[in-house]
């Protein structure tokens, strides 16, 4: 299937930019780059005009906003901008990579600003230190056959975080159907997390439509169409408008399932051992209550609760102990076979 993903991916970023703004008229000024020599103009220009999509004189945050945009070149491949914008001082650190990595260069643009405003103590040198250092970084490629947890997916994070089970559902209903649909939020962070979000959806394919996560202001003259059959997600107030059903369109199956993996995923897993012990075979209830209850022993405790934690916490569990639980599952189905290999030689040589 066709994918936006470059394929001519070399270095971890493309360019790193500081952003300012003048005061008099706003107008966006590359305050420093590297490489240097970076001579695209036409996406020097584009990251002007998308790291204040609301202009740089506005004052609706007081928090730092970590937010990505994207550019589409002419094969309709992405560069994925990632954005640190602080209020109140007309500034923003964007990086542009071929990479869909926001955890990896969101926590790069929050050391560098701590480094930029700290250059007393660090020294006037060891942000360009550390930039060069990163650009000149080995890749080494995540393992795509293996989807991330939750709390380490940062946009499916906050897309999960910011609509309702049901909401979920039916932005999915419209993604399959290819509806156009519109986010809006005060929050730049969280509306260009929950459209990547949104759109990974769709994995294992692919969003092949317009694709804009974040809209400057002074492009929104693009909007100006017919929105009566678009869907809108409002962040803010926590509404979605369609005029279309396309959930009733979903097979029943397929709707049992989504709610029910939704409402598991909204659970925390807890345990209690007295019903444990009693679904345990009769031989070995004595010796658990031993290991288990008031006076039980405490490793076997931890053992318990750091798993309780760790699936919880959406973290996956692969230790020597899941190993050997599959390995005898493996040598049960395997000794399966056997028998009925046996018992079929059996009766053939009846």
């Amino acid at each position: 299937m066709q994918t936006a993903y470059r394929k001519d991916v070399s270095t971890l970023f493309d360019v790193f930019c500081e952003v300012g703004a003048t005061i008099d008229d706003g107008t966006s000024i590359i305050l420093q780059k590297y490489p240097e020599d970076f001579s695209d103009c036409q996406t020097l220009k584009s990251i002007g005009q998308f790291c204040f999509p609301c202009g740089p004189h506005y004052d609706n945050w007081e928090a730092v906003q970590m937010f990505t945009f994207v550019l589409t070149d002419e094969k309709s491949e992405y560069t994925y901008a990632f954005c640190r914008l602080t209020p109140h001082n007309n500034t923003c650190l964007c990086i542009l990579s071929g990479l869909q990595w926001p955890n990896v260069f969101y926590k790069i643009l929050n050391h560098l600003s701590e480094i930029m405003n700290n250059r007393v103590v660090f020294g006037p040198f060891l942000c360009q230190e550390l930039i060069t250092a990163i650009y000149q970084v080995l890749i080494t490629a995540p393992d795509l056959t293996k989807l991330p947890s939750l709390r380490e997916d940062k946009f499916m994070f906050e897309f999960f975080n910011g609509i309702t089970e049901k909401q979920l559902i039916t932005i999915y209903a419209g993604l399959l159907k290819e509806r156009r649909i519109l986010f809006t939020s005060q929050k730049l962070s969280q509306l260009s997390s929950c459209v990547f979000g949104a759109a990974a959806l769709l994995r294992p394919m692919h969003w092949q439509s317009l694709f804009i996560p974040v809209l400057p202001f002074h492009l929104i003259d693009m909007l100006i169409i017919d929105l009566g059959d678009v869907m809108v997600i409002d962040l803010d107030l926590r509404t979605v408008h369609c005029i279309f059903n396309d959930v009733v369109d979903l097979p029943s199956e397929a709707l049992s399932i989504l709610y029910k993996g939704l409402s598991c995923s909204a659970v925390t897993f807890s345990w209690d051992c007295k019903k444990f012990i009693h679904n345990q075979k009769p031989s070995l209830q004595s010796y658990l209550r031993s290991l288990i209850e008031e006076d039980g022993v405490q490793y076997l405790e931890r053992f318990i609760d750091e798993r309780i934690a760790a699936l919880n916490a959406g973290e996956p569990i692969d230790d020597e102990f899941e190993k050997e639980i599959r390995a005898m599952e493996m040598q049960s189905k395997s000794s399966h076979q056997v028998v009925i290999s046996l018992a079929k030689i059996s009766v053939i040589a009846c």
